[in-house]
């Protein structure tokens, strides 16, 4: 991943618009998310939605989600951590319900024959749902610091800047580097040089992230005879991203040679990007139930249509010794930015299977596949050709991974516990993201209330540059969080 410009709309924001890690509900939570062949929760309406045909009331919900991150950065032998903390609700929604008492009442009136039950066919019960699902956080904190001999982002700057005029610099980055300093002309108008020479520098690389994707859902689904069950979402995904970033360089040590009587002192980068989007698309799944034990789900979502809209701004400070004295040349600031684009994310398959035994308990896991490198960037006013190849040549198919059980501890209590695996996005050549979900919860029922609490522990860890990754080392980033869920319910 690399952060430097905030505002350029490349792979990074394909991945990180359409890298799902669903919260849902707390019961869907604590079972890893593998919820998809069991149905009849919110959560799962995002993930398979034909879990709406298995509801046989009427369902009002929501899931207070209490978030915690704390995240370490190794770079060039220091380590630092930071960390957020955040409030959110992951499932707000409700779920209304008609059963078809006429054939309802066929079945329970009086005791039938196994031949006679199965001539009493008919669609059992429809519901429809609205509400709002959860599938991705982007709140995090986190610092990057150390002493890196090799290199410094002014030689990224000069990279980037090489074959255009001043005048074709970009404003909100190059351009700044070069009002202040940090880069200047060298024989020509179109070939640049770095005043930082040889690194040595102190470099940090502090950021303030917050957001979410949150899912408005409109689900309908239906049970045939008790042994289908078939529903779609329409999802409307709301993406709301904002991050600021403070990268400083300094000459700690005193070694730096001058340039042209300069000699680099420090430099502080600054910028804030706030992005909003949403967009469409359409989820579609159906369970069947073998018998009273065995459950098989599928469910297929076409890619989510975005329309993504970044508003930024940049600024730069240079401070320089000349001959001995102090130079300095003010802050740069660039001009406010905006830019609206579209993304096309990828389909996902998830195929899933529980096991139901009687009122002891349950055990369930789901196989979910996401190919990356079918996103796709598109503009009025840019080709994206460069980020779609690059999308396409680092991004790989990945497989994630979820299990979870529940076991029966009265007629009103359930312990549950859940893994969830997140498949690596890279392929492997470029980068590694390792991730995992475990969680442990309690579920309590009685009548019609219930009441879910979850713990989920996550675990990331991924290469991270704070600028090009052929002049840097990557910093090992690794970020465990934190969520407390608490699932309140009635159905009637």
């Amino acid at each position: 991943m690399l952060p430097m410009f905030l505002f350029a709309q490349n792979e990074d924001d394909a991945l990180r618009y359409s890298y799902y890690t669903p919260i849902g509900s707390a019961r869907f939570s604590a079972m890893g998310g593998a919820m998809g062949a069991l149905g009849a929760d919110f959560g799962a309406l995002s993930t398979n939605p034909a879990s709406i045909g298995l509801y046989r009331r009427t369902e009002i919900s929501l899931t207070p989600n209490f978030y915690f991150d704390n995240t370490t950065n190794q770079y060039y032998g220091t380590s630092l951590n930071d960390n957020k903390l955040n409030f959110n609700f992951s499932t707000i929604g409700g779920v209304f319900t008609s059963v078809n008492n006429a054939l309802e009442s066929q079945l329970k009136g009086k005791k039938l024959s196994t031949r006679e039950r199965k001539k009493i066919k008919g669609w059992m019960s429809s519901s429809f749902a609205f509400g709002i699902n959860r599938l991705a956080s982007f709140h995090q904190n986190y610092v990057v610091q150390g002493t890196n001999s090799q290199s410094s982002i002014a030689d990224a700057f000069a990279a980037n800047s090489q074959g255009l005029t001043p005048d074709q610099l970009n404003p909100f980055a190059e351009g700044l580097a070069y009002n202040t300093y940090v880069t200047d002309t060298a024989g020509s108008l179109n070939n640049y040089v770095s005043y930082v020479k040889n690194g040595g520098t102190l470099q940090r690389l502090q950021a303030q992230n917050k957001g979410s994707i949150n899912e408005i859902i409109f689900s309908y689904g239906a049970n045939y005879n008790h042994k289908w069950y078939f529903g779609g979402t329409i999802g409307i995904p709301r993406i709301r991203y904002t991050t600021q970033t403070s990268y400083t360089e300094s000459n700690e040590s005193d070694t730096l040679s001058p340039v042209e009587g300069f000699t680099f002192d420090s430099l502080r980068f600054e910028q804030t990007n706030v992005v909003k989007g949403s967009g469409i698309n359409l989820k579609l799944g159906f369970i069947y139930k073998v018998n009273d034990m065995w459950r098989f789900g599928l469910a297929f979502h076409t890619p989510s249509f975005l329309r993504i809209t970044q508003n930024f701004e940049s600024s730069m400070r240079a401070r320089f010794t000349f001959n001995g004295n102090p130079a300095a040349f003010g802050t740069i600031q660039s001009p406010l930015g905006q830019f609206t684009f579209n993304q096309v994310t990828p389909l996902r398959a998830i195929a899933s299977m529980a096991v139901v035994f009687e009122k002891k308990g349950l055990l369930s896991v789901e196989y979910e596949v996401v190919p990356y490198g079918m996103n796709k960037l598109t503009s009025s006013t840019y080709d994206f050709v460069t980020e779609n190849q690059a999308i396409k040549n680092k991004y790989a198919t990945a497989s994630n991974i979820r299990v979870g059980g529940e076991l029966r501890l009265s007629d009103r209590v359930a312990g549950r516990a859940g893994f969830a695996y997140l498949g690596n996005p890279f392929k492997s050549e470029y980068a590694a993201r390792i991730g995992y979900n475990a969680s442990v919860g309690i579920g309590y029922r009685k009548d019609g209330f219930f009441a879910d609490f979850t713990y989920v522990y996550g675990y990331r860890k991924q290469d991270y540059y704070i600028y090009n990754s052929d002049l840097t080392a990557s910093s090992n980033m690794v970020s465990g969080t934190h969520n407390l869920l608490i699932g309140l319910g009635v159905r009637f």
